[in-house]
C-alpha cells in the first residue's frame, strides 16, 4: 500500500500521512463471505444470497481509490484525520478540519 508523507504548513507543524488503497474485487467478495453468517434455512429461503448480494453492492462498487490523512499538531496534541475520500487534496484538508476542532 503505497503512503506518502507531506508536511502542511500553517496550523503549528502539522503534517499529514496519505494513504491509498486500491482493494482487488476479489478482497470485497471474500470479506463478503467472511462476515455474512448463513445456516442451511437462510440458504434454502434464498436470505443467503439476498445479504451476499447487497453485501457484494455496497462493498465491491466503492471507488477503487480511497485516500486518508492523518493530523497532528505537536504542542497542543490535537489530532483529526479523515477515511474514505475521493482525491488526494480532500484527505489532508478534511483531517487538517477535524484537527482544528480539538
Amino acid at each position: 500500500m503505497p503512503s506518502r508523507f507531506i508536511a502542511i504548513t500553517g496550523f503549528a507543524a502539522l503534517a499529514a500521512l496519505l494513504i491509498s488503497a486500491a482493494p482487488a474485487k476479489a478482497d470485497c467478495v471474500d470479506d463478503c463471505q467472511a462476515s455474512t453468517y448463513c445456516d442451511s434455512t437462510m440458504h434454502a429461503s434464498g436470505e443467503c444470497s439476498e445479504k451476499l448480494n447487497q453485501c457484494y453492492q455496497l462493498e465491491c462498487n466503492k471507488p477503487r481509490h480511497a485516500f486518508g490523512a492523518l493530523a497532528y499538531d505537536r504542542d497542543s496534541q490535537a489530532y483529526g484525520y479523515s477515511y474514505d475520500q475521493p482525491d488526494v487534496d480532500s484527505a489532508p484538508a478534511v483531517a487538517l478540519k477535524n484537527c482544528q476542532k480539538h
